[in-house]
């Protein structure tokens, strides 16, 4: 029998270009479906911006001053910080933090270091509607000039902010008199998604990124884990893997065992260099009793489908958390309960009104109780809730 080598090259050629154009496209779809999701475009939509402010003259200002300014740098210890920018509604200096508003750091004034993730930074709001920038204009209107500094990074945990605070403790001449933390549902959801407490977000991708890039001249197929295909089928994995680990309790209980081990670390720093510290649990779309409106609500469920179960987590964790709530812990997640109109763009962040409403609590807790948070950060130790033993 004759073998026909030219058909048998026209059929192998066949198979290979249908094989090629197979692959271009799957990864075609998901350069696309990354593209998407990619942390420069809106995190939120021009036109929700323009709806919830009025169409205020800034707005369109700080739609084209998002994907430009959300641009990170790595930092030693702490994973990465935004890259310095100057705009119209967002500014970040030199040293990477978000400019705060009605701050006065060229005089002797009372300084507070206020650190957190996405919502200290102030994502969906200008430089002068953040939280750090609203609450030093009340103690601006209180007669107190203060000074602020904003250490609010994207997706950072409490566990980044505490590293954090120690390197500036020991690089500023100038310490804090006030240390706020507002965070508590970015370790939740940390551990919901790598299933241990105490790491950062998203630490198996990066893990894995490092790891390819240092095996990267030992030959081999390993450029193809840089793919965009391999990049989905890594999220997907992810996401099984989260989807596995639902047991609300468990998530909470590691969360917060490892947030109040931060939270006597931090008491022993505030006895070394003279600060108060202060604790507040971030509210989140599901906490408190606020009448959600429908865009409130419609936010509420796509965060429950994205992520089934972390809801609960979350609700698990502030009930521990709130079962010593004493200075220096504050428990504020009823700040929304008699707010009406929409407040939440999404079932974290807030709009400027509900800065305020947090600043505005935030103030009243720290002066309704002034030496409640020194005299506590002057005890040898706090101990955890019964229930994380």
């Amino acid at each position: 029998m004759t073998i026909n080598w030219r058909k048998v090259a026209s059929y192998v050629g066949s198979v290979l270009a249908i094989t090629f154009g197979w692959l271009l496209y799957v990864e075609s779809v998901c350069f696309v479906r990354l593209w998407a999701a990619d942390p420069g475009t809106d995190l939120i939509p021009r036109d929700r911006l323009r709806q919830v402010y009025n169409n205020a003259d800034w707005v369109d200002a700080f739609a084209d001053e998002w994907k430009p300014s959300n641009v990170f740098a790595y930092k030693a210890y702490v994973g990465w910080e935004r890259k310095p920018f100057k705009g119209r509604a967002i500014n970040i200096n030199e040293v990477n933090m978000r400019v705060s508003a009605h701050s006065h750091c060229d005089s002797d004034a009372y300084t507070i270091w206020m650190f957190g993730g996405s919502t200290v930074w102030g994502a969906g709001t200008p430089d002068w509607s953040t939280i750090p920038s609203q609450l030093a204009d009340m103690y601006g209107q209180d007669g107190r000039k203060v000074c602020i500094h904003n250490y609010g990074q994207q997706a950072w945990v409490n566990s980044q902010e505490v590293v954090k605070l120690t390197l500036e403790l020991k690089a500023s001449e100038r310490k804090p008199d006030l240390v706020i933390f507002y965070d508590g549902p970015g370790d939740v959801y940390e551990t919901y998604q790598s299933g241990k407490a105490g790491l950062h977000q998203n630490f198996d991708s990066m893990a894995s990124m490092f790891e390819r890039r240092t095996s990267a001249g030992s030959g081999g197929f390993q450029y193809l884990l840089n793919t965009n295909t391999a990049r989905i089928l890594m999220q997907s994995n992810q996401q099984a893997r989260m989807d596995s680990r639902k047991d609300p309790n468990i998530i909470a209980q590691a969360s917060l065992r490892n947030y109040m081990d931060n939270v006597r670390f931090v008491q022993i720093l505030a006895r070394g260099y003279g600060f108060e510290p202060a604790f507040f649990w971030q509210p989140t779309i599901s906490m408190g009793h606020k009448s959600l409106t429908p865009e409130e609500q419609a936010a509420r469920d796509a965060a429950s489908k994205h992520s089934p179960g972390l809801e609960e987590a979350n609700q698990a964790a502030y009930t521990l958390f709130a079962s010593d709530c004493k200075a220096p812990l504050f428990c504020i997640v009823d700040v929304f309960d008699q707010a009406n109109g929409t407040i939440y763009f999404d079932d974290a962040h807030v709009d400027a009104e509900g800065n305020r409403l947090i600043a505005k609590k935030m103030y009243q807790a720290l002066h309704r109780q002034p030496d409640a948070a020194r005299s506590m950060a002057s005890t040898s130790a706090m101990g955890s809730p019964t229930t994380l033993k």
